[in-house]
């Protein structure tokens, strides 16, 4: 797991953003520069063996379960064998 200090730390920066961003000044640039900075720490931490726990693991898969879910409940599936009305 990463250490306490950059926790603390990405946990003050991450509040910053948060911060900015629910007063409206967080822009796309900002955004993607958060982005870059949460997965270079995390790779640093992958790298470093200090990232790996099931919590982690649980929470990967269920973002993923979700995410999902989500998109086949936005999914429309349309069968060629189905009649059509239009005559």
């Amino acid at each position: 797991m990463p250490s306490e200090r950059s926790l603390r730390s990405d946990e003050t920066h991450e509040g910053n953003h948060e911060a900015q961003q629910r007063s409206g000044e967080l822009g796309a640039a900002d955004l993607e520069s958060l982005q870059v900075e949460k997965l270079s720490a995390i790779r640093r931490a992958v790298d470093a063996g200090e990232y790996d726990s099931d919590e982690i693991l649980h929470l990967a898969i269920e973002r993923m379960i979700e995410a999902v879910e989500n998109e086949s409940a936005r999914t429309t599936v349309v069968h060629d064998d189905q009649p059509t009305d239009s005559v």
